[in-house]
């Protein structure tokens, strides 16, 4: 309770203006669309959501939890787009510039953000992460219930650019012909999780966290008998908090609080309050 404290009065500084100069790796934004000053209240703070992320209601707890910490008021904000939600998924709906906009007019933080190697933009910082997941094979048939069990030319699929597609395509590019199974892509999990339930393939490789959401919890329901880990290296799949690389300082403050929160045990009971599987370990 001390450290909460500790951290709440630090929040308390937050009244000031911050300058806010576009980016270079951004294509030009007019000066009307984007502020270019904002303000951080000493008593709110304003968290956008990605409004289309399955995780959109995890986002929203996790984010409350850490402004109560803090002391201060949350504001929350819904980004949408004018492109289509992928269901089960949570990509940002956004080209780059037109995230920056919204980011820069309307949040001092924005959830769901995935820390990935080269996919943040350079003009955003992001928090520690507090969901950890993973991506995994899900067969319906129990007696294949390891890579090497799926037998060659037998169809897995695979959401285009999900987490470790990457890395499975090249891993089977680097099996015999003769015995690997065939990937097949599907554009996003709400057709690759049909399929898998319809028999079209016999695996799919896709984010955890999306085949429990579509199946309440229990893979079952969608005919799932087993599911594995990858025999390749595939990332985890983890989510923080963004700010304007410029708010280092309020950056800090939700670290600590996350921090406190992870420690407490919040953030997990948090987690168990949805149809999806615990955080992973660090």
């Amino acid at each position: 309770m001390i450290r909460r404290f500790v951290i709440a009065i630090a929040a308390s500084v937050l009244s000031t203006a911050v300058a806010v100069a576009q980016p270079s790796s951004v294509p030009w934004v007019p000066t009307d669309m984007a502020e270019q000053r904002r303000s951080l209240n000493d008593d709110e703070i304003t968290i956008c959501l990605n409004k289309t992320s399955a995780l959109v209601e995890l986002d929203r707890q996790v984010a409350q939890a850490v402004g109560d910490t803090l002391l201060l008021n949350v504001k929350f904000v819904e980004l949408s787009s004018h492109f289509p939600p992928y269901k089960y998924d949570f990509r940002l709906p956004f080209a780059e510039r037109d995230l920056y906009v919204e980011v820069t007019n309307k949040c001092q933080a924005l959830m769901g953000m995935r820390l990935s190697t080269g996919g943040i933009p350079a003009w955003l910082t992001v928090s520690a992460p507090y969901y950890r997941s993973r991506s995994v094979f899900a067969v319906a048939d129990a007696a294949q219930a390891d890579f090497a069990a799926l037998e060659a030319g037998q169809a897995i699929g695979s959401r285009l650019g999900a987490p470790g597609d990457t890395q499975f395509t090249a891993y089977l590019r680097s099996m015999d012909a003769n015995t690997r199974p065939q990937r097949v892509p599907y554009p996003n999990n709400e057709v690759l999780l049909d399929k898998v339930k319809t028999g079209s393939v016999s695996a799919a490789f896709l984010w955890e966290p999306a085949l429990f959401l579509a199946a309440d919890g229990n893979p079952e329901n969608l005919g799932i008998t087993s599911t594995f880990e990858a025999p390749f290296a595939s990332p985890v799949v983890e989510f923080g908090i963004a700010f304007p690389v410029q708010d280092t300082f309020l950056r800090g403050l939700v670290d600590e609080a996350l921090s406190v929160l992870i420690a407490d045990g919040e953030i997990a009971s948090i987690i168990s309050g949805f149809p999806i599987p615990p955080s992973l370990a660090p």
